[in-house]
């Protein structure tokens, strides 16, 4: 097992096996449900068929104090050309450009990063991203004061 990255939300690691390469992501802090909301978002990602992601193996949410949680998933090896942003631009653009039922959101809260991430489902793209995304966001920073006075003036 080799260290991949020491980021400061979860700890990520290469495990080699005599079967196959896997990328472990733990966590000894992480929220209730924080795996298994990525492992979900991934699985939506991979039903679009439109970005290549790895296969989730298994994970366990973090219960006590002192225990970690984890998620095993599948080493997906790539190598960086001249042309990998310009393919990971487009294989966004075909994500959202994906066709869905004229809903936006998810029924299910998740996480941004290490953050709650409220959701819900809405009819208009506009009002959910506003009321989902950038609101919470901002009060957010205006609760912990980290927002700087000018910038909370250029948001209205």
């Amino acid at each position: 097992m080799r260290g991949i990255t020491g980021g400061s939300i979860n700890k990520v690691y290469a495990v080699q096996t005599k079967k196959q390469t896997y990328l472990l992501k733990v966590n000894h802090q992480a929220s209730a449900r924080f795996f298994e909301c990525e492992a979900a978002g991934l699985d939506e990602i991979k039903n679009t068929q439109t970005i290549n992601v790895p296969e989730v193996f298994a994970y366990k949410d973090r219960r006590t104090e002192g225990e970690a949680g984890y998620l095993l998933a599948e080493w997906i090896q790539g190598e960086k050309t001249k042309d990998t942003e310009r393919m990971l631009g487009e294989k966004l653009a075909a994500l959202h450009g994906f066709p869905v039922p004229k809903k936006y959101g998810l029924e299910q809260d998740n996480f941004i990063g290490s953050l709650p991430q409220p959701n819900g489902v809405f009819s208009s793209w506009t009002v959910y991203f506003l009321k989902k995304r950038i609101l919470p966001q901002v009060e957010r920073g205006r609760a912990e004061t980290e927002m700087h006075t000018a910038r909370k003036q250029k948001l209205w």
